[in-house]
C-alpha cells in the first residue's frame, strides 16, 4: 500500500458505512495494465497510477433487484493539479468491488487515476448516486445525486480526514 489509513466516511448507502483504507500503488500510466485506459501516447507525461481503497461494512447482501438501486461514485482532485491540457482538472474513473455476497465488509476500490509527483493533497468527493436500468424510460432530469462529503488525503503527511457534507 502506498499510502495506509482507516477512516470513517459515514453511511454511504443505506445500512453501510464507507471506510477508506488507503491509496494502492497500480503502476505507471504508460506500462501494459494502464496506457490504454489512462490514454498514453508518445510524449505524454508518466506518472504513478493509485486506486482509493476501501470497505463497505457491513458486507454488501445480494444486488437489490428493482427499477432502480443505489451506489457511490467518486471524483478525484489533485493539489497542485496535473497539467489540465493533458488530464483535466477533475479526475472520474471507474472502481471495482468484491462480488462475493454478505460477511463483515466489501471491498471495492476507486480507480485507477494518476497521482503525478509532486502531489501534496487530493481530496476525493464521494456522492451517493442512483443506478438506472438501460431499458428505463429516460426523464428529463436525469438520475439522481446526494454529496456525502470530501476525503481529504496529505501525501507528505501521510494523513486522511473526513469532511461530511
Amino acid at each position: 500500500m502506498l499510502l495506509s489509513c482507516n477512516v470513517d466516511c459515514g453511511e454511504v448507502l443505506p445500512g453501510h458505512r464507507l471506510v477508506a483504507r488507503g491509496l494502492r500503488d497500480d503502476g505507471y500510466s504508460n506500462d501494459s495494465m494502464n496506457s490504454d485506459y489512462m490514454g498514453h501516447y508518445e510524449g505524454k507525461p508518466v506518472h504513478r497510477v493509485v486506486s482509493l481503497v476501501y470497505a463497505l461494512i457491513p458486507g454488501l447482501a445480494q444486488p437489490e433487484r428493482g427499477s432502480q438501486s443505489l451506489d457511490v461514485d467518486a471524483k478525484v482532485v489533485l493539489d497542485p493539479l496535473p497539467d489540465p491540457a493533458v488530464w483535466g482538472s477533475v479526475l472520474t474513473m471507474g472502481g471495482e468491488r468484491d462480488a462475493r455476497p454478505g460477511g463483515s465488509e466489501t471491498v471495492g476500490a476507486f480507480g485507477a487515476f494518476i497521482l503525478p509527483e509532486g502531489t501534496k493533497r487530493l481530496l476525493v468527493e464521494l456522492s451517493q448516486i442512483a443506478l438506472v436500468p438501460i431499458d428505463a424510460p429516460r426523464t428529463a432530469g436525469g438520475g439522481t445525486e446526494r454529496r456525502l462529503g470530501t476525503l481529504e488525503i496529505e501525501i507528505t503527511a501521510g494523513a486522511a480526514h473526513w469532511v461530511p457534507a
